[in-house]
């Protein structure tokens, strides 16, 4: 597995940009109700941001 930051993974990222200059968008909820350990409920498109950006090395996992 390369990390090594492309410009396709830039260009898969980039995608994302209009989630983020929509003002309409809404990207979380904050759930109180039952208490959790992670009140925020991300939108659809928002975790398709956060997948994305480990799926094109922005965010590595390590242990």
């Amino acid at each position: 597995m390369s990390t090594q930051i492309t410009l396709k993974n830039l260009e898969t990222i980039l995608g994302f940009v209009t989630l983020f200059t929509n003002q309409e968008v809404k990207l979380y909820e904050i759930q109180t109700k039952p208490l959790t350990f992670e009140p925020y409920c991300y939108s659809k498109e928002f975790n398709q941001f956060l997948t994305s950006l480990y799926q094109e090395n922005f965010i590595i996992s390590f242990d």
